[in-house]
């Protein structure tokens, strides 16, 4: 393949939160691609529209389906199959012509390096970071270095884990490191969010700050509106709604 294909994250949701670096891959690329559902237009393609060379070709690449059938099923997952062979297929033709193909994704995944206030490494959504795109195959699975062991649906008081291991692409820093992700298109989830992180650490070193109270560290349901919350009167045991 003689082209270059290049992930454009489009930040939080608004386009002026867009990276430098970002805007400039769309004003250089040849062909953009963004994805969406059947019948919808891309959350990721109308956050972008403003930065958008006049007279780009656009690819759109739209999901056969969402939440229509069981993820479970093998319906849904031979046709989500089926679209990413094309959609592969697609994009590989466009790169063997030499083009530059811009695809464009929401969700950023930050990585502040020794900088409180200015992104290391931006990343173009929660799927892609923790590879389990599209929405996790539906199904729980497990790998070294990945995993989405618990999967549950898109409704309040569901609960989801999910993890990645650096260990093959270390993120060092010497003061301070800060990771944030975005929580849904421009941020409007209501889900209730909770991370844990492992590291490495030299001695000798400054003492650690001290951890919140454990009643601070249970997870709760906090119903406060907002997409997520379909279904919220329902939650499961272990969960108590604030």
């Amino acid at each position: 393949m003689s082209g270059r294909l290049i992930g454009v994250g489009v930040g939080p949701g608004d386009p002026e939160l867009m990276t430098l670096k970002a805007t400039r891959a769309l004003a250089q690329a040849d062909l953009v691609v963004h994805f969406a559902k059947t019948g919808a237009t891309s959350h990721a393609r109308t956050i972008a529209a403003g930065h958008l060379r006049a007279g780009t070709p656009e690819l759109p690449l739209f999901y056969p389906m969402t939440s229509e059938q069981p993820r479970d099923g093998i319906v849904y997952r031979e046709a989500l199959r089926e679209f990413y062979d094309g959609a592969a297929a697609t994009l590989a033709a466009q790169l063997d012509a030499g083009r530059a193909v811009a695809v464009i994704c929401e969700g950023d995944p930050m990585f502040f390096i020794d900088d409180p206030d200015k992104p290391l490494h931006t990343g173009t959504g929660s799927e892609d970071y923790f590879l389990g795109a599209w929405d996790f195959g539906g199904a729980p699975y497990a790998y070294p270095l990945y995993g989405a062991p618990v999967i549950g649906r898109e409704l309040a008081g569901q609960r989801w884990s999910v993890y990645r291991f650096h260990l093959d692409s270390p993120i060092t820093f010497t003061k301070s490191m800060k990771a944030t992700i975005e929580h849904g298109h421009a941020n409007d989830r209501s889900d209730n969010f909770y991370s844990v992180a492992y590291w490495y650490q030299t001695e000798p070193h400054m003492p650690f700050p001290p951890l919140p109270s454990m009643d601070d560290r249970i997870p709760t349901l906090e119903i406060t509106g907002g997409p997520g919350n379909e279904g919220a009167g329902q939650h499961p045991s272990g969960l108590s709604p604030k």
